[in-house]
């Protein structure tokens, strides 16, 4: 089987937004560089980062980003990406090829978001 490898895309600087606004790629272009900068170079996607191919994550959906799917399935901004302190897009949720993917304690109350909800003691 031939692989064809596609050269990493440079670093650029984005036109520079206040800190914590939403972003959202303007257009194609510029989502190929934010995908190069941040998603390819992410533990979250494998298929991105090139540790998984496509027809392991159809098998295994979970090789792939969900943020990064959002992204393409909707118009609504993403939370998780937003421009950082020095006025550029950055996902809010990397994690660094090779890191590990933090997790989540499913028994621990989640006190960031969904306080609207009761949580109910055993």
């Amino acid at each position: 089987m031939i692989q064809i490898v596609q050269p990493k895309l440079p670093r650029v600087e984005f036109y520079p937004a206040a800190p914590g606004t939403q972003y959202r790629p303007c257009n194609g272009s510029e989502g190929e560089h934010f995908h190069a900068m941040w998603c390819e170079e992410c533990e979250r996607d494998k298929v991105m980062s090139g540790q998984a191919t496509v027809e392991d994550a159809d098998s295994d959906p979970s090789l792939y980003c969900e943020i990064l799917n959002r992204s393409f399935r909707s118009d609504e901004p993403l939370p998780d990406w937003t421009y950082g302190k020095d006025g550029q897009p950055c996902c809010t949720q990397f994690v660094p090829r090779g890191q590990p993917i933090p997790t989540r304690c499913e028994h621990t109350a989640d006190l960031c978001s969904g306080c609207d909800q009761q949580v109910s003691n055993p």
